[in-house]
């Protein structure tokens, strides 16, 4: 009765159509109810349906990319500044939203869009969920590989060997030599 069902992103980056309904300021970044309000003061001041901008999103790992169909525009949003994404069914099961950090200015700002179905907004949310998770591994390895990298060939390894003076209570000078090893590149995440 049910069928589990994975998704992938292949080369050919999934598009969806939708209509722009807009995008407010807004001061909470992720979690559940984050885009609720936001979305619902967006679509209290929304045109009617047919007078939305129509847009194209399309997804990758490496973001969102909105292209204005009648106008030519496109605006592009970096995987690693957009902090939600979600079908907003409180508002309207059509609606699916996002949370994005402006590079610039590092204000949140809330963008909504209607889906032609509730469908499309889930499907929208999860490729987008699933363009995450497949950047956050590509980080990963990255990372994982330059680390081992650099230790293989002791690159950012510093070995230094000096004498240090220290003075007792007698005023008396006593010589110690110390040779510590240190990695100068520490590759940690800050931040997923």
């Amino acid at each position: 009765m049910f069928t589990s069902r994975k998704l992938s992103i292949t080369q050919d980056k999934p598009v969806f159509y939708v209509r722009y309904i807009g995008k407010i300021e807004t001061f909470i970044s992720h979690g559940e109810g984050a885009t609720r309000v936001p979305v619902q003061k967006l679509w209290d001041a929304a045109a009617e349906e047919r007078h939305l901008a129509q847009v194209s999103l399309t997804v990758s790992p490496s973001g969102l990319v909105m292209s204005d169909i009648e106008h030519k525009g496109e605006m592009d949003f970096d995987i690693q500044n957009i902090t939600y994404c979600s079908p907003e069914g409180k508002v309207n099961p059509r609606i699916f939203s996002w949370i994005c950090q402006d590079p610039k200015t590092k204000k949140l700002q809330c963008y909504a869009c209607l889906c032609s179905s509730k469908e499309k907004a889930q499907a929208l949310a999860l490729v987008l969920t699933r363009a995450f998770q497949i950047a956050y591994r590509d980080w990963k390895m990255h990372h994982r590989s330059a680390r081992l990298h650099g230790q293989e060939k002791g690159a950012g390894l510093k070995k230094s060997s000096e004498v240090v003076n220290h003075p007792n209570q007698n005023g008396d000078t006593l010589r110690r030599q110390s040779t510590e090893a240190c990695n100068s590149e520490d590759l940690v995440p800050t931040a997923v």
